[in-house]
C-alpha cells in the first residue's frame, strides 16, 4: 500500500494538473510551469516524496474546505484527503501559493527539453538517424556519379538523372507522406519507407544495366526517402512549440550531413578493395541496422488532426509568396550541381586519385553539419529564416563563380569546405523560410507547395549541368556558370520576397 505522504503528493499534483488545464485562466502559462517544476522534482526523488511534499508551502482554499497552511513539520491536511473529486476540481488554482517554484520561460524551456520531453529528445535522435539514411545517402551521390561515369561508361547527364529522381521523389512524395502522418498512419508510412529504402539499396548492388540502376536507386530509393523525410521532420515538430523548434530541427537536419560523411567513407575504404556490389550491400546493412533501431520507438505525439486542403490558392495572391517560390526554384536549380560533380571534377580536371576525390566529398558534407546548425540559431534568435537564407544563397552563387578559377587541389579543399557550409545552410532554412510566409493554420499546405516546386528544380538542375559538361567535351565552365547564375537569380528573388513581405505586412496592419 502506498504511504500517506505519497497519496498526499499524488493528490496535490492532481489538483495542480487539473487546474492548469483551465482555459479561462489568463495566467495558465505560469501555472503550467509550476506544475512542470513540481513534476520534475517529484519524479526524480520518488523515495523522498513525503518529506518533499510537506516542504511545499501550498495554501489551498475551496468551496467546501477551510483554508489551511502547510508547514514543513505538518502532514497533509485531512480536509484535502477527505474531499471529493468535484471538490478538487472546484479548487481555485489562484489560491495556490507557488512561492519558490520557478515560473520563468527559462524554467519552461528546461522542462520541455530536459525532463518531461525525455521522449521528445529521443525522437530527435531517431529523426536524425532517419535523415542519416535519407539525405546522407542522397548527398553521397557523387560517389555513384563518378563510378557510373568512369567505370560503367554512362554519360554524366544520364547518371545525374538517377540521383535527381531520388531528390524529386523525396520532395513530392513527402507531401503525401506528411498527410498520411496527419491521418494517423505514421507507423505504416515509416515501415513502408524503410522497407523500400533497404530493398532499393540491396537491389542496386546487383544491377548491371542503366535502367536497373534507375529503377532501384532512383525510383525505389526515392519513394522510400519520400515516405520518410517529411514525417521525420514533422515528428519532431509535434513535440515542441514553434519557438523551441530551431535547435531540434537543426539537429535533425544534421543527419543528412552525418550520413554524407559515413557513406562516402564506406565507399572510400571498400569500393576498390571488395568491389561495388559488396560496398553497396554494406551501406544497405547500415541502413537496416538504423531501421531496426528506429522503428520500434519512433512515434508522433498524439494531437488533434485538422483536415487541410491540398493547395492554398490564396497564396499566389501574395507577392511575397510568389517571389519566394520563384527564388527557391532558381536557388535549388543550381545548388546540387556541386554535390554531384565534386568527385568527377577532382578526377577529370585536377587529376586527383580516387581516394582524394572521396575525401573532397567528405569535407563538403562534414562542413554541412555546422552549416545546418548555425543558420538555424541565427534565424531563431536574431533574424528571420528568410533574412538568413538570402545572404547564404548569394554567397553560394558567388562560390560557384569562384569555382571556375580553382586549378589546385589545396584550393579545392578550401572551396568545398566553404561551399558545404553555406549550401548546407540553404538546405536547412528553406522550409522555415516558407513557414515564415504563412500562418500556423496554412503553414503545412504552403510548405508542401514549396517542396513540390523545389522537387522540379532538383530533378532538372544537375542533369542540365551534366549535359553542359558533355557538350563542352568534359569542360565544366558552362555548367559552373549555370549553377552560379541560377543561385544568384534565386537570391535576388528571395530578397524581393523579403521586401514584399515587409511591404505586405505594413499595408495590412
Amino acid at each position: 500500500m502506498p504511504q500517506r505522504g505519497e497519496r498526499d503528493a499524488n493528490l496535490m499534483l492532481k489538483v495542480v494538473r487539473v487546474k492548469t488545464r483551465t482555459t479561462d485562466n489568463p495566467d495558465a502559462s505560469q501555472h503550467t510551469c509550476s506544475h512542470r517544476k513540481i513534476s520534475k522534482v517529484s519524479s526524480r526523488t520518488t523515495s523522498k516524496i513525503p518529506n518533499m511534499f510537506t516542504s511545499f508551502p501550498f495554501k489551498i482554499t475551496g468551496n467546501n474546505m477551510p483554508q489551511e497552511q502547510h508547514s514543513p513539520t505538518h502532514e497533509a491536511s485531512p480536509s484535502i484527503l477527505n474531499s471529493s473529486h468535484q471538490d478538487l476540481e472546484a479548487t481555485s488554482i489562484n489560491n495556490i501559493d507557488t512561492k519558490g517554484i520557478s515560473t520563468s520561460p527559462v524554467a519552461c524551456t528546461e522542462y520541455a527539453i530536459s525532463h518531461s520531453n525525455r521522449k521528445a529528445r529521443m525522437q530527435i535522435i531517431f529523426s536524425h538517424l532517419i535523415n542519416f539514411n535519407v539525405f546522407g545517402y542522397m548527398l553521397s551521390f557523387s560517389t555513384f556519379q563518378g563510378h557510373y561515369s568512369h567505370v560503367l561508361g554512362y554519360s554524366p547527364s544520364a547518371v545525374s538523372w538517377i540521383g535527381t529522381t531520388q531528390l524529386f521523389l523525396n520532395f513530392t512524395v513527402g507531401v503525401f507522406s506528411g498527410r498520411m502522418m496527419d491521418a494517423g498512419f505514421y507507423k505504416y508510412t515509416l515501415f513502408t519507407g524503410l522497407s523500400l529504402q533497404i530493398i532499393g539499396t540491396f537491389t542496386t548492388s546487383i544491377c548491371t544495366k542503366y535502367y536497373q540502376l534507375f529503377l532501384a536507386q532512383g525510383v525505389c530509393n526515392g519513394l522510400g526517402n519520400g515516405l520518410l523525410f517529411c514525417p521525420a521532420v514533422a515528428l519532431v515538430s509535434t513535440y515542441f512549440p514553434p519557438d523551441e523548434r530551431a535547435i531540434p530541427l537543426s539537429i535533425v537536419a544534421c543527419g543528412g550531413a552525418t550520413g554524407g560523411i559515413i557513406f562516402p567513407a564506406i565507399a572510400q575504404s571498400l569500393l576498390y578493395r571488395i568491389g561495388f556490389p559488396w560496398t553497396i550491400r554494406i551501406m544497405a546493412f547500415v541502413m537496416l541496422a538504423i531501421a531496426i533501431a528506429v522503428f520500434p520507438f519512433s512515434q508522433p505525439r498524439p494531437q488533434t488532426r485538422v483536415a487541410q486542403p491540398w493547395m492554398d490558392k490564396t497564396a499566389f495572391r501574395e507577392p511575397s509568396y510568389v517571389l519566394f517560390c520563384i527564388g527557391i526554384f532558381f536557388s535549388f536549380w543550381g545548388l546540387f550541381f556541386a554535390y554531384y560533380y565534386v568527385r568527377p571534377y577532382g578526377q577529370d580536371i585536377l587529376h586527383t586519385n580516387a581516394h582524394t576525390s572521396f575525401t573532397l566529398l567528405l569535407v563538403a558534407n562534414a562542413f554541412g553539419i555546422p552549416g545546418r546548425f548555425i543558420p538555424g540559431l541565427l534565424a531563431d534568435r536574431y533574424f528571420s529564416p528568410l533574412s538568413v537564407i538570402i545572404p547564404f544563397m548569394a554567397i553560394t552563387g558567388l562560390l560557384s563563380y569562384c569555382w571556375i578559377a580553382i586549378t589546385a587541389i589545396p584550393a579545392f579543399y578550401a572551396w568545398v569546405a566553404v561551399y558545404g557550409f553555406f549550401a548546407g545552410g540553404c538546405q536547412s532554412l528553406f522550409q522555415a523560410s516558407a513557414s515564415s510566409l504563412a500562418t500556423p493554420a496554412n503553414a503545412g499546405v504552403r510548405v508542401g507547395m514549396v517542396c513540390t516546386i523545389v522537387s522540379f528544380a532538383c530533378l532538372s538542375g544537375p542533369p542540365i549541368g551534366g549535359h553542359l559538361v558533355e557538350n563542352t567535351k568534359g569542360q565544366y565552365f558552362h555548367a559552373q556558370i549555370f549553377a552560379a547564375t541560377a543561385s544568384f537569380i534565386g537570391a535576388g528573388f528571395l530578397l524581393a520576397a523579403r521586401w514584399a513581405q515587409s511591404s505586405w505586412v505594413n499595408s495590412h496592419r
